[in-house]
């Protein structure tokens, strides 16, 4: 039997399949008397298209679950578990998944992750808001305006206040309202601990600014990449302070911003990801970031910045350079912790062969990501 990396997703059911024989005798029958626990772990040896691509296989779980019931049920978990909608088909979605029957539960909570591009329609804003309530089991909130957006409305908010989500992960876009970010931020406070945002603001006015108490207690980790948003960063940084561990900075700031981050910040980071790092700031992260375990930047980072970095560094990566200097190959060398190098355009480098020599005497995994972050 040919391996899942070499064949169709179909040959690793059969597979495993084959190997079930053996253990589940009594279930021989049909593949719909097979248990529950191994059906699962056959649907989601197949939930994936690649392992580099990870993106739901749709269309192998449709087929999948005409199987029988059993797997059908089983199918439609995996199928609910990450959703994409839109303003048109909030509605639609909503009527499956409304608790009034056990099916429809069922569906609402298996939904882990949610994709969604709001307009400024009354329903379909009341429609995502239900939504929400509907999937209790829901960690991970993508959240999307299209243009021209305002906010969500006050009864919006005031639904969703009635039974805050517990979400975990909120990314937001194309917002230009700090207002309205902050209603979402406020709402799941409590539970937020990542939070990324792709926002290009104007400048926070004194109405938008949350209370001074206001705070994130759980905040693990934050990215943002406009540096127009500031105005709303500066204050998820205020509230965040003490917990953030992952800071990821894809905007350029000014030396006194980045200063003043890295010394609020920096004695509890384990990972800071940057736009880039000049040679001149090397100081203040040697003064402040002593417990990072990984730093990526886009650029490859000066000499001054990597003679800066901690011995506690694990993972060290970047996205674009025309080639590794050669006090990149000394640290690659010398990085006493050093377990995983991320460089990108490593193929097309004429020192790739130098870097694969020195990764494998180290034992160092040399990764090619698309994109770094």
């Amino acid at each position: 039997m040919q391996s899942k990396s070499v064949s169709s997703p179909y040959l690793s059911i059969l597979s495993i399949l084959i190997n079930a024989r053996q253990k589940w005798r009594p279930y021989q029958s049909c593949p719909g008397s097979l248990p529950p626990e191994l059906i699962l772990n056959i649907l989601e040896e197949n939930y994936y298209t690649t392992s580099h691509d990870p993106v739901p296989d749709r269309h192998i779980l449709l087929q999948l679950s005409l199987v029988s019931r059993s797997w059908s049920r089983l199918a439609q978990r995996l199928l609910f578990r990450r959703v994409t909608l839109q303003e048109k088909t909030l509605p639609t979605f909503l009527s499956a998944i409304q608790p009034n029957t056990s099916r429809a539960r069922y569906l609402g909570e298996s939904v882990k992750t949610l994709e969604v591009t709001l307009a400024q329609s009354h329903e379909g804003q009341r429609s995502f808001a239900k939504i929400l309530l509907a999937c209790p089991q829901l960690y991970d909130l993508d959240l999307r305006f299209e243009s021209g957006v305002c906010g969500l409305r006050d009864d919006v908010i005031s639904l969703l206040e009635q039974q805050p989500p517990s979400i975990t992960t909120l990314s937001l876009f194309n917002q230009r309202d700090s207002a309205v970010l902050w209603q979402l931020v406020r709402l799941i406070r409590p539970t937020l601990q990542f939070l990324f945002v792709d926002v290009s603001l104007g400048p926070l006015e004194a109405s938008s600014r949350p209370p001074s108490e206001t705070s994130l207690p759980n905040l693990i980790e934050f990215a943002w990449l406009d540096y127009a948003s500031y105005g709303f960063t500066e204050e998820i940084l205020r509230a965040s302070k003490g917990t953030l561990e992952v800071l990821s900075v894809y905007a350029l700031l000014p030396d006194h911003k980045f200063i003043q981050l890295l010394q609020s910040h920096g004695p509890r980071l384990r990972a800071l990801r940057l736009q880039a790092c000049r040679a001149e700031l090397h100081e203040v992260i040697k003064e402040t970031c002593g417990r990072l375990e990984e730093y990526i930047s886009y650029e490859m980072p000066p000499a001054e910045v990597l003679s800066a970095l901690p011995a506690t560094i694990e993972h060290i990566g970047w996205y674009q350079t025309a080639h590794v200097s050669k006090e990149a190959l000394e640290y690659l060398e010398n990085g006493s912790r050093l377990r995983v190098f991320t460089y990108v355009w490593g193929d097309s480098d004429p020192r790739i062969e130098e870097i694969r020599a020195i990764c494998t005497k180290r034992g160092i995994e040399l990764r090619h990501a698309v994109r770094v972050r």
